[in-house]
């Protein structure tokens, strides 16, 4: 897997990688991230997409997941200025991350996980103009956590036990906000490296023969989207007994 990794990152016709994990216990998940040229990263998994989401420098990619809440709240003009967020998670992936999009579009952000306090958990919650649930439990957050007009954006998947999924929000609480993304059907749809795997083809564009750099056609950034190399090494489903 190294091997291949390492090939990938000199492969100037691969713009972007996604490996997915989890991955088989045998491999070290760190050594696996760190191997990546974090210029390939579309999915934001190593150390150079994460300084660059947390320092602003423009290097790498955010993670796809985190990224998908900032985009879906520009689609439907929702300004972030000034709005206090509060994010239920705390992971590399999504939690950590979006907190500091979110900062970084002037909002005032409240993180709670899992050892926040029962009280703070319900006055962070009540309290907020948008909620981002990111905490892998289902249905864990429930109309006493949320308040009155809020945006609830649900990143959850979990099995519901009945042989479907169902987001981290409870359905009474989603039904109640003024809007809320639906599991499944609503941020996931967004959370995908094509967008990212486009803008590191402009970016190694000046790389490319017959190319002038940063004069990349939408078409062809589509063509080269098309090019992403996915790794699917032993990714297991466990929903629903398959």
């Amino acid at each position: 897997l190294l091997a291949k990794i390492a090939a990938y990152n000199e492969d100037q016709d691969i713009h972007g990688v996604l490996i997915f994990r989890p991955l088989p216990k045998q491999f070290d998940d760190k050594t696996i991230c760190k191997a990546l040229d974090f210029r390939k990263d579309v999915d934001g998994i190593t150390t150079g997409s994460m300084a660059g989401v947390f320092t602003g420098s423009g290097e790498g990619f955010p993670p796809c997941t985190a990224e998908a809440c900032i985009r879906m709240l520009d689609y439907y003009g929702y300004d972030l200025t000034g709005k206090k967020v509060t994010v239920f998670g705390r992971s590399l992936v999504i939690g950590k991350p979006v907190t500091v999009m979110a900062l970084d579009r002037h909002a005032t952000v409240t993180i709670c996980h899992s050892r926040t306090t029962p009280e703070v958990l319900r006055e962070a919650g009540k309290n907020a103009d948008v909620l981002i649930a990111a905490v892998g439990r289902a249905n864990f957050l429930t109309q006493d956590l949320t308040g009155e007009d809020q945006i609830i954006l649900d990143v959850g998947i979990n099995d519901d036990g009945a042989g479907g999924i169902c987001g981290d929000v409870d359905p009474q609480a989603a039904s109640a906000a003024a809007a809320a993304s639906p599991v499944p059907g609503g941020d996931h749809r967004r959370s995908h490296g094509s967008r990212g795997n486009g803008r590191s083809a402009k970016r190694f564009a000046g790389k490319i023969k017959g190319m002038e750099k940063g004069k990349v056609s939408a078409g062809t950034c589509l063509f080269f989207a098309l090019r992403v190399k996915l790794i699917y090494y032993a990714v297991t489903i466990k929903l629903h007994g398959v």
